[in-house]
């Protein structure tokens, strides 16, 4: 079975347009709710033990997820500003 899962998270969201000048694309809300606290809630519901985030521009703002989910570990992503999450 599987255990682990990735989120890609390292673009800038710039098709996003102004929703994402201060926040990364993974923090705009959806019913209410970040699309990343989504995703990370509905992995771990499908038995998912571990999520590495592919990280880029306010790399900050997911690593704060950290704090709140054990299961999450961060990869930060230096080159994201000209390759987004291809590289990461």
């Amino acid at each position: 079975m599987v255990k682990t899962a990735v989120i890609m998270a390292a673009g800038l969201g710039t098709r996003f347009g102004k929703y994402t000048e201060l926040i990364p694309k993974g923090f705009v809300e959806y019913k209410g709710k970040a699309m990343v606290l989504r995703s990370i809630d509905t992995l771990i519901d499908c038995g998912i033990e571990r999520i590495i985030i592919g990280t880029g521009w306010q790399k900050e703002s997911y690593e704060a997820l950290m704090e709140i989910y054990p299961q999450i570990e961060c990869v930060y992503s230096q080159r994201y500003a000209e390759t987004n999450s291809m590289y990461t």
